[in-house]
């Protein structure tokens, strides 16, 4: 589990390092003339509060709802003891 943990991290590294390459690349040919940095701070922002004022830290799984990661707590409770246990 860890050598597939470790490949998936690698392929998710490589990938978002070709998707910023390529945002450069689009940018340099004049594909993309600039980033809104105002926007992208804004909805950042307004998203980062959404998610803020609807946790709730007592309910692991609506928390994880709010954050949009679909898992249950079964999987959740069994990685973490696997993870604790292979130490």
């Amino acid at each position: 589990m860890k050598k597939v943990l470790k490949w998936i991290l690698i392929i998710v590294g490589f990938l978002a390092g070709m998707f910023f390459l390529g945002i450069q690349l689009l940018q340099k040919y004049g594909y993309v003339n600039a980033v809104n940095w105002d926007k992208l701070g804004n909805d950042t922002s307004t998203q980062i509060q959404h998610w803020v004022t609807n946790a709730d830290i007592t309910n692991l799984h609506g928390l994880f709802h709010t954050f949009g990661i679909p898992v249950s707590s079964d999987l959740g409770l069994g990685l973490l003891a696997w993870f604790g246990r292979t130490r």
